[in-house]
């Protein structure tokens, strides 16, 4: 085929992700729309196991741009951390930009892309310092930032976890095992424009304190302490909470997501455990209250 065959086709098979190469130039048409797979079910199993790291399948529904593109020695800073990215580029249509996912080792699109999203490998604890969340402050169009380091965690201080309130266009983040007791967490009350928060194996004891001060649509915890709870009922943009942890803990998770779907009937609560794809689900049973019905 032909670029330009190519190029109809992948605007025809949108949900589809087509590879080609054209004169030894490789070129990845990422898809824009997929089938829904959210599960209907209370419970389901399946043979993978769940990554606390994966991100919400959907995107805004109108991509910020035009947006200044990004320094390439940024997008190959973070490739040499084994990062995936997400690059933001013009649409090969002549349309709307899209998104591209670029796994570690997998080639750059071509021309000049924006990065929009960063997901750090599990085993760059060690390497992810202050310097390295000073630079990543500087990425100013960044949307989402993934932690789900290993043990021992990232080697950033309270210093570097301070950063993060530059990057104001960040509407997911995912925390794990990035941050010290230390740390004033009071810097996501500074990002306007955030919606999904992950929360896994980090000190913040006083987590529900600032948590109720977020307009959350979306809340993920692992390992954090459950005491309080019911003190989120009032979060009224709250949808989603997922709560996770081992097989060790499951009854006290059940017990907790019970009583939580008593103050808030409006949000749908989900139970993942470690090792497991099972995911236990309590559906909602009321309408979400006004306050969550306007957008953010």
């Amino acid at each position: 085929l032909t670029e330009v065959a190519v190029e109809k086709l992948a605007a025809a098979k949108q949900n589809c992700r087509i590879v080609a190469s054209f004169n030894g130039v490789r070129r990845i048409f990422e898809p824009r729309s997929s089938p829904s797979t959210e599960p209907r079910t209370s419970a389901l199993a399946a043979d993978s196991k769940p990554r606390f790291s994966d991100l919400p399948s959907t995107a805004p529904a109108v991509l910020r741009w035009p947006l200044a593109p990004s320094k390439p020695e940024d997008i190959v800073w973070l490739q040499g951390l084994q990062a995936t990215l997400t690059l933001r580029a013009p649409s090969a249509f002549g349309g709307d930009p899209t998104d591209v996912r670029v796994q570690p080792g997998e080639p750059l699109p071509v021309g000049a892309a924006t990065i929009v999203g960063v997901i750090m490998h599990r085993d760059g604890g060690p390497q992810w310092t202050d310097a390295g969340m000073a630079r990543l402050a500087t990425l100013t169009d960044l949307e989402t930032f993934s932690t789900d380091f290993a043990a021992p965690g990232a080697a950033v201080t309270k210093t570097g976890m301070a950063e993060f309130e530059k990057l104001t266009g960040l509407r997911i983040i995912v925390l794990g095992r990035l941050g010290t007791a230390d740390t004033d967490y009071s810097f996501l009350e500074r990002l306007p424009r955030l919606e999904t928060l992950r929360l896994s194996m980090i000190q913040f004891p006083n987590w529900v304190d600032q948590v109720r001060r977020l307009s959350l649509r979306e809340l993920q915890l692992y390992s954090l302490s459950l005491s309080r709870l019911n003190e989120l009922k009032g979060c009224p943009t709250l949808t989603t909470f997922t709560l996770g942890g081992g097989g060790d803990d499951l009854e006290a998770r059940r017990t907790a997501a019970a009583e939580l779907a008593k103050v808030m009937p409006w949000v749908r609560i989900k139970l993942t455990t470690a090792g497991t794809s099972k995911v236990e689900t309590i559906e909602p049973t009321a309408p979400p209250p006004a306050a969550a019905s306007g957008t953010k």
